[in-house]
């Protein structure tokens, strides 16, 4: 990554004639995939608290695997990004579906117009609700 960036990689793309590519291929395969709806059903559930220290700063505790999503919270509530301190837990599990931003937004919030402490803990089912999962995919592959 750039030194001034939080950009740690970036990815490019590779092109060329398909058309050549499948000429030139000794097998060609090509099917219709599907993929239901999946959750990542990791054991603990989304939760988080949140409180102002005496800087008046937003501390947010939440399990998460991008502690980067501060930046969010501070635009949601319209504060510098300063003004938003977000600490990681332990994961118990997470498989890349605690990558979003679930409870942070809500507890900040209520901790900034109430001035006291917020703790939410979602129920299975408010989990299953209230984030994104994968949808249901359906999709023709050629390869070659």
């Amino acid at each position: 990554g750039e030194k001034d960036s939080n950009i740690v990689n970036e990815f490019g793309c590779l092109t060329g004639d398909i058309e050549k590519g499948f000429a030139e291929s000794e097998v060609i395969v090509e099917d219709r995939f599907e993929i239901p709806f999946i959750d990542h059903a990791y054991l603990e559930p989304e939760a988080g608290i949140s409180w102002l220290d005496d800087y008046g700063t937003i501390n947010i505790r939440v399990c998460s695997q991008v502690i980067e999503h501060f930046r969010d919270v501070a635009e949601v509530l319209n504060l510098p990004h300063n003004k938003v301190r977000y600490i990681g837990t332990m994961i118990g599990g997470g498989f890349g579906g605690k990558e979003d931003i679930t409870v942070e937004s809500f507890i900040a919030l209520l901790t900034l117009k109430t001035k006291k402490p917020v703790r939410l803990v979602y129920t299975r089912e408010e989990s299953l609700l209230a984030k994104f999962s994968y949808c249901f995919i359906t999709g023709n592959i050629t390869s070659g």
